[in-house]
C-alpha cells in the first residue's frame, strides 16, 4: 500500500457519442433494474463454485472503471484493520484495494471486483488484478495470524474460481512481485506454502491427541499430548473445544475421580496456541489419592463429554500400601486437581512413545 499505486485512468477513446451514450443508457438500466442507481456493495459477478466469505462493505474514494481480474495481488497494511480502511476513505490517500482482512479474520470490501483498485503501482495489473490487504506487517514475524490466512485463502479461492484466476504462484502473487512494484510486502515471513494449500482447499493441518497416564506414588498424572504432524503451523482454538474430561474408574467401572466437570479447557489454556510443525503440546491433570484407596487397577480416561470422542485410555495399577505419605504433600487431600499446560514437547519419531511422556516430564520437572 502507497502513495504511488494509483491507477492513471484510461481514456474512453475511439466511440463515437451515440455509443457512449447507448453504453450510459444501458448500464443506467442494469443498475435500476438490479441494485438501483448509485454505489453498490459487494457482489458476485459471475458463477463461483465456491461461497463467498462474509464482507463488509466500506466504499474507498479511489478506484477506476474496468477491471478483468486475472491475478489475486497480496499486500499487507504495514498497521491496522481500521486505520487502513480510514485511510482508503482519506481524500489525501489517493490509493484503494478490493478488500482488507483483519487480524481475527474479518473481511471488509471497498472497491467493487469489476472496477480498478489503485493498488498495485502497475496500471495493467490495476486493470486486471484483486488487491487484498492484510491487517500487519511485511517484515514483522508473528504479524500475521493463521485466522487471517484462512480468511484471506477462502476469499481468494472464491475469486478464482469466479473469475477462473489459476490457484498458483504465477496468478496469484505479492505487492513486490509486481512489475515496476517499489513495495516489499507481503514480506518475508509471509507463508506461501500455507497460503496456497489453503486457496487450493488444502485443510490445515489437524493435530494428534495422545493420552498418558502413570501412577507417581500417591498421585496420578494423566496428560493429552497434541502433536502437529503436518508441515506448516496448526492453531488450536481451545476457546471453541468441547468440554473434555480426565476420568479414573475402578475396575467395575466405578468413577472414582472427575476432573474438569462442567468446565472447559479455556480457563487453563490459551485462547489460542499455535503448534509448529513436528511439534507438541501437552495439558496434564494431577490426581493425588491418599492411603485409603483401595489397590488394584484403575483406568484413567481423557473422553470428551459432548461428543463420543475418546482421546485415549490407560490402565494402571495402584497400591497406596506402597507410598510414604510423609513425603507428599497431598497427604490427606485425596482429590486435588492440579491443570497445566506446556508448549515445546518434541514429539521424536512416535508421537505416542513413552519418550514423549518422559519429555513431559523434563518440561514439568525442569530437569
Amino acid at each position: 500500500m502507497g502513495t504511488n499505486d494509483r491507477a492513471t485512468p484510461r481514456a474512453d477513446a475511439g466511440r463515437g457519442g451515440w455509443r457512449r451514450a447507448a453504453a450510459w443508457l444501458l448500464g443506467l438500466a442494469l443498475a435500476v433494474g438490479v441494485a438501483g442507481v448509485g454505489e453498490r456493495g459487494p457482489q458476485a459477478d459471475a458463477q463461483a463454485t465456491s461461497p463467498k466469505p462474509s464482507v463488509a462493505w466500506s466504499a474507498s474514494l479511489f478506484s477506476s472503471s474496468g477491471n478483468t481480474p486475472k491475478y489475486v495481488v497480496i499486500h499487507t497494511v504495514e498497521g491496522s484493520y481500521q486505520g487502513c480502511i480510514a485511510w482508503f476513505k482519506n481524500p489525501s490517500s489517493m490509493v484503494s484495494a478490493h478488500y482488507v482482512v483483519s487480524k481475527a479474520g474479518h473481511i471488509t470490501q471497498m472497491v467493487r471486483d469489476n472496477r480498478s483498485a489503485w493498488h498495485a503501482g502497475n496500471n495493467y495489473f490495476n486493470h486486471h488484478s484483486i488487491g487484498i490487504e492484510h491487517e500487519g506487517y511485511a517484515h514483522r514475524k508473528g504479524s500475521l495470524t493463521q485466522a487471517e490466512y484462512q480468511a484471506s485463502a477462502a476469499l481468494t479461492r472464491w475469486l478464482c474460481d469466479t473469475y477462473g484466476i489459476p490457484k498458483d504462484r504465477q496468478h496469484i502473487v505479492g505487492h513486490v512481485e509486481v512489475p515496476g512494484a517499489t513495495h516489499t510486502d507481503p514480506g518475508p515471513y509471509w507463508d506461501w506454502d500455507l497460503y496456497i494449500r489453503l486457496v487450493r482447499g488444502g485443510a490445515q493441518p489437524r493435530p494428534v491427541a495422545n493420552f498418558f497416564a502413570e501412577d507417581q506414588g500417591g498421585r496420578v498424572r494423566m496428560t493429552l499430548v497434541l502433536t502437529n504432524p503436518g508441515t506448516a503451523p496448526a492453531t488450536v482454538n481451545f476457546a471453541r473445544w468441547p468440554v473434555f474430561d480426565f476420568v479414573i474408574t475402578d475396575a467395575r467401572g466405578s468413577e472414582v475421580w472427575r476432573w474438569n466437570r462442567n468446565k472447559r479447557f479455556a480457563p487453563y489454556a490459551p485462547p489460542s496456541q499455535t503448534i509448529q510443525p513436528k511439534q507438541s503440546l501437552y495439558f496434564s491433570v494431577i490426581a493425588h489419592y491418599g492411603p485409603n484407596v483401595p489397590p488394584g487397577r484403575y483406568l484413567c480416561k481423557g473422553a470428551a463429554m459432548t461428543s463420543p470422542l475418546l482421546f485415549g485410555q490407560q490402565w494402571i495399577n495402584l497400591d497406596p500400601r506402597r507410598v510414604d505419605y510423609r513425603n507428599l504433600a497431598s497427604d490427606g487431600r485425596p482429590d486435588v486437581e492440579v491443570a497445566r499446560f506446556g508448549p515445546g514437547v518434541a514429539p521424536g519419531a512416535d508421537a505416542s512413545s513413552g519418550g514423549l511422556i518422559e519429555r513431559v516430564r523434563e518440561l514439568e520437572t525442569g530437569n
